[in-house]
């Protein structure tokens, strides 16, 4: 059989892909971080801690890309915040989602 081995196409030209962070901001103002509900102020320290094991794993912050899902209800300037908050972290990529609740 001249079954062609999809070995080398499985493998990423620049490394392994980062698992993207996502952060999720609820029409409360706190966020949702790897299941976890934190405030605001305290995503600084969750994501000094996430840059650390990165850069301990030999990779840069700014290879990750930060996926804010907004409730619809959130606050613009919230998410905004949570921007400066990343990328003051060295976090540089990012991908906003809009959620909007059906149900309201």
């Amino acid at each position: 059989s001249d079954v062609c081995s999809s070995d080398h196409l499985a493998k990423p030209v620049e490394g392994p892909v980062e698992k993207p962070i996502t952060l999720q901001l609820t029409s409360k103002g706190a966020l949702i971080y790897a299941g976890e509900l934190i405030g605001l102020r305290d995503v600084g320290g969750y994501l000094e801690r996430e840059k650390s094991v990165m850069l301990d794993a030999g990779r840069e912050p700014n290879a990750a890309t930060v996926i804010i899902r907004a409730d619809g209800a959130a606050k613009t300037g919230e998410v905004q915040e949570i921007i400066k908050i990343c990328q003051e972290k060295g976090f540089e990529k990012f991908a906003l989602r809009a959620q909007y609740d059906e149900g309201r």
